[in-house]
């Protein structure tokens, strides 16, 4: 076996491992940081092998674990404003406001994994427009 199809290989296994990571980090959060940097460390090598669309799947995935981030960040940022404020329903307020935001997160984050792996499993790009690549 080649050492160039023995990488694809590799990195297609790594995407799917990603993925793993990803769903079981949304119940602890060990595995979604080893799924992000472990989508950092297989997109370089998906562009030193020249693989556009594995490389536009890693890609997919670190956007979409910076947008769960910033999702789950705003919420908690909410709900220390509430907490600061001493005011319960400024408190109330927000608390809502930031689980409202919360589960819209979590939804887009849960679409954006099985988007992606999808697209994975039957080898399509995500962001490239030409799926001739």
């Amino acid at each position: 076996m080649s050492e160039e199809k023995f990488s694809l290989s590799n990195l297609k296994t790594r995407a799917h491992i990603v993925y793993i990571c990803y769903l079981v980090g949304l119940i602890f959060w060990i595995p979604l940081l080893v799924g992000i940097i472990l989508a950092y460390l297989s997109r370089d090598k998906a562009r030193e092998i020249g693989d556009p669309l594995l490389e536009d799947n890693f890609t997919w995935q670190i956007n979409s674990f910076w947008g769960y981030l910033a999702f789950i960040g705003l919420p908690l940022l909410m709900g220390l404003m509430g907490l600061l404020s001493f005011d319960f329903a400024f408190l109330a307020f927000f608390a809502s406001l930031g689980v409202i935001i919360g589960l819209i997160g979590l939804i887009w984050f849960i679409y954006r994994i099985i988007k992606g792996w999808l697209a994975l499993s039957e080898g399509k790009a995500l962001y490239i427009q030409d799926q001739t690549v």
